[in-house]
């Protein structure tokens, strides 16, 4: 973890930690999260702990992310051992849906082996493998995260544009665990003087949606919510119904549908993120010249991740035979409306992103 990630100035620790941060300042109240550390052997760095209300700078908040922060590298790396007091740290909450993110940089090299506690885990497991299959080789990972319900992702060489990558992995495994739905999730970056617009679809059957923007907090940028019909939605100005925090590197967007402006309600239809950066003369001139310098990408990079809650729910499942060249990777998906089966014929699509950055849109097979 202590190795240079491949973002300018960031090791691996301290993409986890940032990512981490994110995560905690996304939860919702009800929530619950624990942080265990493992290297040679697991420990407990925070026990489960209940997120009590939406504020960012809460007391529960600050003390998690004061665990994250207190993470170090060391030793050799027992994922084994990890997710075994992992699964015995969230097993005993209340909570509906238990799971564990399981993080690592590195392959298992000290016992306990996956294999030897894969029967005892009782949680769905999400993987994050920070590198590629070469070094990381997550195919007893990935097993396990297939086994438990979860799903694996690898973050391959990381760049400055791909900054928000592991805090937006966070982010999808947060809303799988909780009922939630992805309906967007870009990245992308922007300089002074511009304005950067991420269109998604909220639907009549969406209950609610939080938008979440993982961007430096630098004064000079502001972020704000477009309903459908346009009405400017910023953390000056809020209606009833929808929630704003600001923590570092997130700005944090809660919505219950429909929210009322006047006379107008808004719900369904094609909302926007909009994100602008001031015209600043010598904050240009002074990030031009330290991105050139350092060979860096001219522009701030930023994720945008929007996650929804609706009566319409759709359940995915991925499977691979391995990560070599030719590996066959199976997908599911179940839709249901209010966790029964459709009424009505539906049609599921799936985007597949080659490495050389081609997209190609399959339709899915229906199968009864």
């Amino acid at each position: 973890m202590g190795e240079e990630s491949g973002i300018p100035g960031m090791t691996r620790m301290d993409v986890l930690k940032e990512s981490a941060h994110i995560l905690v300042d996304s939860m919702r109240a009800g929530d619950a999260l624990g942080v265990v550390g493992f290297a040679t052997d697991a420990k407990i760095a925070s026990g489960m702990t209940n997120i009590l209300n939406d504020t960012i700078a809460s007391d529960e908040r600050v003390k998690l992310k004061t665990a994250v922060d207190a993470l170090t590298p060391e030793g050799s790396t027992s994922i084994g051992d990890g997710v075994a007091l992992g699964n015995d740290t969230v097993a005993p909450t209340a909570l509906a849906r238990r799971a564990l993110i399981v993080l690592t940089a590195a392959h298992e090299n000290a016992a306990a082996s996956i294999d030897s506690v894969m029967g005892e885990v009782t949680a769905d497991v999400y993987a994050i493998g920070m590198g590629t299959a070469g070094v990381l080789k997550p195919d007893t990972l990935n097993a396990l995260a297939s086994e438990t319900g979860g799903y694996l992702v690898l973050t391959g060489k990381m760049d400055e544009a791909e900054r928000y990558n592991v805090a937006k992995y966070f982010l999808q495994i947060l809303a799988a665990a909780s009922a939630g739905t992805v309906i967007s999730d870009p990245h992308g970056t922007i300089r002074p003087g511009e304005v950067a617009q991420v269109p998604f679809q909220i639907a009549r059957t969406d209950h609610s949606f939080d938008a979440v923007v993982m961007v430096e907090d630098h004064k000079s940028i502001a972020v704000e919510l477009r309903a459908p019909d346009g009405t400017r939605i910023a953390g000056d100005s809020l209606p009833d119904g929808v929630g704003y925090q600001a923590g570092r590197r997130v700005r944090r967007f809660r919505v219950s549908l429909p929210v009322q402006i006047a006379r107008t309600k808004h719900h369904a239809g094609d909302w926007r993120v909009v994100l602008s950066m001031a015209r600043d003369r010598d904050r240009l001139v002074e990030d031009w010249r330290n991105r050139r310098e350092s060979g860096r990408a001219l522009g701030i990079p930023y994720a945008v991740i929007v996650t929804g809650r609706s009566d319409i729910h759709m359940d995915c499942r991925v499977s691979q035979s391995g990560f070599a060249p030719g590996a066959v990777v199976s997908l599911s998906a179940r839709v249901t409306d209010r966790r029964q089966p459709m009424a009505w014929e539906t049609r599921v699509f799936v985007d597949v992103h080659s490495p050389d950055g081609a997209v190609r849109t399959i339709e899915m097979n229906r199968s009864h």
